[in-house]
């Protein structure tokens, strides 16, 4: 483990990684409370040593810290699947509601 920081050893590559994305601007923790989910993660998979599961967890962790500080408003889907056929945009966005619903759903289960 990290003296100190309770990490493990592997973890300690990525810390010296984010805090360098976040000196440079690169990394801004702010401007991905506000972006899409695949923005989010493209930010953060930029980062050395962060890959698709981590940034996964990171949006999820923040549906976490809305539910504890008791959003109750609604999270607005900016991105929906491409479906073909008649009335595909109002298909694509019940797809992308029932995700986040689903997402909502497991954090008020744990």
């Amino acid at each position: 483990m990290i003296e100190g920081i309770g990490r493990h050893k592997a973890e300690g590559g990525v810390l010296p990684e984010v805090a360098a994305a976040v000196e440079s601007g690169r990394l801004n923790f702010r401007r991905l409370s506000r972006a899409a989910d695949d923005c989010a993660r493209d930010e953060l998979t930029a980062v050395k040593g962060i890959g698709p599961w981590t940034a996964d967890v990171y949006l999820l962790m923040a549906l976490r810290v809305y539910k504890e500080v008791g959003y109750e408003y609604m999270i607005t889907p900016d991105h929906v699947p491409g479906i073909s056929g008649p009335e595909a945009g109002q298909v694509g966005f019940a797809f992308t509601y029932g995700y986040i619903h689903a997402h909502l759903q497991a954090i008020g289960e744990e």
